[in-house]
């Protein structure tokens, strides 16, 4: 049974909307840690490139199986279970954690960012401490999406692309601004970004292993499409495969541009008394106070779009596994 069949009309620009609505949250604009953690922005630069390389890989090898295992079930359930096919409960505990624990995780942890970025935009302050007003408004988003969702499949559909888009379009023109002033004065920003200001020896390889951990984390998303799959009518429609390749490789790019954005015109101030993220920081270099707020509003429509998609797959995620 096949529960959507606008795959094959809308064909691989849906599949590339969809997946980048998802991989790109509110990670992109919050690299602050991974700066932190790796004690250099240059070095973080090289670590989002390998793990892009990486999220792409297991990009392409989980959309063949997906492919390949058409009509016979899709998703980590169906691979785990047919790899290890002794111990089918494998692939039902894996199920039973994404579905009760990360999923629903994830989830909260973007409507609660997406809150606080646009409380930011009225307060004009970070409350760091429990704010209730903050989980008082995440959980209104989680409300709106979840309705938007129920009520239409084109209004999700349209919410969906429309999200991407708009994401798409706003991280095209922070990377071509920080081109713009890479090939001015800010050049010198790039002479010290892999310049350590603090202790080095062994810690820098946990560091380094923390620091990859993370940035795969933020990829985090590159498999979902998987859960598109069976929407096709044609079991041999590799659309979806494209569509995985073409979403994964936009999203590296978006990332690794938009932290040379931000070195380019940070450089290599990792250290911030005033708890500001770099993206607000980046945003108020440029443009002052309006420049922070209209960051501030980019952050919260990043990462609704990405718990937007979540609940998109989420309701794909149970049709699967209940099949």
């Amino acid at each position: 049974m096949k529960i959507f069949n606008r795959l094959n009309i809308l064909g691989i620009l849906y599949g590339v909307g969809y997946n980048i609505n998802r991989i790109i949250g509110a990670g992109i604009f919050y690299p602050d840690r991974i700066w932190i953690l790796v004690q250099s922005p240059g070095i973080a630069l090289v670590l989002f490139v390998i793990c892009g390389i990486i999220s792409l890989l297991g990009s392409s090898i989980y959309i063949e199986l997906g492919i390949r295992s058409l009509p016979r079930g899709i998703g980590e359930q169906k691979y785990i279970t047919d790899a290890f096919p002794r111990r089918k409960n494998f692939g039902h505990v894996f199920s039973f954690v994404v579905i009760f624990i990360i999923l629903p995780g994830a989830m909260v942890a973007n409507s609660f960012i997406c809150a606080q970025y646009l409380l930011y935009i009225f307060r004009g302050y970070f409350k760091y401490d429990f704010d209730y007003m903050a989980v008082i408004v995440s959980g209104l988003i989680l409300l709106f999406i979840t309705l938007y969702h129920v009520y239409s499949t084109i209004i999700s559909d349209i919410m969906n692309q429309g999200l991407a888009l708009i994401k798409i379009i706003f991280l095209l023109i922070i990377s071509i601004v920080g081109l713009v002033r890479l090939s001015g004065a800010d050049s010198t920003n790039w002479s010290n970004v892999f310049n350590k200001p603090f202790k080095t020896g062994v810690y820098e390889l946990g560091a380094y292993g923390n620091g990859l951990i993370q940035i795969l984390y933020a990829y985090e998303g590159w498999n979902n499409i998987n859960y598109l799959i069976e929407e096709s009518n044609d079991p041999k429609d590799v659309s979806l495969k494209y569509s995985s390749i073409i979403s994964v490789i936009i999203s590296i790019l978006l990332y690794c541009f938009t932290n040379v954005a931000f070195i380019t015109v940070i450089g290599n101030n990792i250290t911030n008394n005033d708890n500001i993220p770099i993206a607000l920081r980046f945003g108020k270099e440029l443009l002052g106070g309006n420049g922070e707020i209209l960051m501030s509003l980019l952050v919260a429509i990043s990462a609704f779009g990405s718990v937007s998609a979540m609940v998109f797959m989420y309701v794909r995620l149970l049709y699967c596994h209940a099949d």
